[in-house]
């Protein structure tokens, strides 16, 4: 019983250093793109991270990790595979297509050593052989599900990192990373996705 209890708590310690990593890889998104579509990304960075949480965290972001968690936690694996096809078809993600590779692949590649974990090794080689974009936000949910992490703990985690991190990357005030509008959204989705279960 004891060991059970050591185990679970390594576990859960890896998983916290995963999610700490997605932390500081989320930094690496940096300040603001520059993609020529100024009505979205606006010039001042207060505006930028208000635009950001309304136009693509609360209605794309989170979701699609909530999907991802979802798929991986039952096993869904067209399902995850449609996920992925489907934020390429997103233009609001486009500017941030490279970062988000970049943070999938190397978070990916932590997990390579979980030979148990279908899912994870699947996207992996999905994603390495061009069948798959690899999106991080589709990583992140991959990893609370393989590591039983709650999923409302983890999506106001991923909200306030990201918000945190592209706040730091513009050195914006952070009173402009509005906190309740993440967790009143993952509220929100946790109810709808209640509903149609």
């Amino acid at each position: 019983m004891a060991l059970r209890r050591r185990a679970k708590g390594a576990e859960q310690s890896e998983a916290e250093a995963l999610l700490g990593e997605f932390s500081a890889l989320l930094r690496r998104l940096g300040s603001p793109p520059d993609s020529g579509q100024e009505s979205f990304y606006q010039p001042v960075a207060g505006a930028f991270l208000a635009s950001y949480q309304q136009n693509i965290l609360i209605p794309i972001e989170l979701p699609a990790i909530a999907r991802a968690y979802q798929n991986a936690a039952s096993g869904q694996w067209r399902e995850l595979l449609a996920l992925d096809a489907a934020l390429g078809r997103d233009p609001l993600l486009q500017p941030f297509a490279d970062g988000s590779r970049q943070i999938a692949r190397a978070q990916l590649e932590e997990l390579r050593p979980l030979r148990d974990e279908r899912m994870a090794r699947r996207y992996l080689a999905a994603v390495e052989g061009g069948q798959a974009v690899g999106w991080h936000t589709i990583v992140y949910g991959i990893i609370l599900a393989v590591y039983s992490w709650p999923l409302r703990q983890g999506l106001i985690h991923y909200g306030n990192e990201t918000m945190a991190g592209l706040a730091a990357a513009s050195r914006s005030a952070p009173r402009a990373v509005d906190g309740e509008a993440v967790r009143a959204a993952v509220e929100q989705l946790l109810a709808d996705s209640c509903q149609l279960a």
